[in-house]
């Protein structure tokens, strides 16, 4: 996955430390609320020079690191 690197990236800007280097880390065990969700997506856009479909803004399809992933790939 060419994108976990750069979304690790991310959330370790946030503060969030991902130690694994597992693809089915459990995002929704570090990002917690809506608030943090809207901060890790805003970030992920300007870091990967992108912008979500509305489709895709759902708390629900960061389920895991490697299903996010692979949603960046679709985008």
């Amino acid at each position: 996955m060419k994108y976990r690197d750069q979304v690790v990236q991310v959330l370790e800007e946030m503060g969030i430390l991902i130690e694994s280097d597992e693809y089915d880390v459990n995002l929704q065990d570090f990002i917690v609320d809506s608030i943090q969700f809207i901060t890790f997506i805003v970030n992920v856009e300007e870091k990967l020079n992108l912008t979500f479909p509305d489709e895709y803004l759902n708390y629900d399809n960061i389920e895991t690191l490697h299903k996010f992933c692979e949603i960046l790939e679709n985008i």
